[in-house]
């Protein structure tokens, strides 16, 4: 069952009323995988493109996770962004989102025993940026969550959506493989 979100979300008063329903896997995952690709191809992420199967198994992958949630933003019938997440313990953390052991082992050492809901992905599409979608997506998924963390980068709209919305605090911790990461935590 979709849910309506205010009035602010739309672009204007004639343009499409946007949505946030759950993450339908059958439905979606394939729009979703090159929403994935075009988003962080483009920038401040200016990341390589991962194609339409490598970024399906690596979705498909994160909403296996225990307790993963995931939303889209829909218009028009089509995913305009989405978040996801998933229950996660700051050692598995380490362990997945790290190439190496010296880094899981910094980065471990570095965080509090926790285990927590992680959220893993969000992005929305640039034309409809700066109306809430983000924040309504990530609140939704941590709500009833905590403890909560994320990874982001530096100047990001999520560092925004984490310090105000979600009353996160970041950490002071050097993130060992990227410069331009960094780690919000709710306890």
């Amino acid at each position: 069952q979709p849910v309506k979100l205010e009035e602010r979300v739309q672009a204007s008063p004639s343009a499409p009323m946007i949505e946030i329903v759950k993450f339908n896997v059958k439905k979606y995952i394939r729009p979703v995988a090159v929403l994935y690709d075009r988003i962080f191809a483009a920038p401040p992420w200016n990341d390589k493109p991962k194609g339409e199967k490598v970024a399906m198994a690596d979705i498909l992958k994160d909403l296996a996770m225990r307790s993963a949630q995931g939303l889209l933003a829909i218009s028009r019938e089509e995913p305009i962004g989405f978040a996801w997440g998933f229950q996660l313990s700051t050692l598995n953390f380490a362990i997945l989102k790290y190439s190496n052991s010296w880094n899981q082992d910094y980065i471990y050492k570095a965080l509090p025993k926790i285990t927590g809901f992680y959220v893993a992905e969000v992005a929305i599409l640039e034309n409809y940026r700066k109306k809430g979608l983000a924040t309504a997506m990530v609140s939704g998924l941590t709500e009833d969550e905590y403890p909560a963390f994320m990874r982001t980068m530096k100047g990001s709209p999520m560092e925004k959506i984490a310090t105000n919305q979600l009353q996160m605090s970041m950490l002071d911790i050097q993130d060992p493989e990227d410069e331009r990461r960094v780690i919000y935590l709710r306890l």
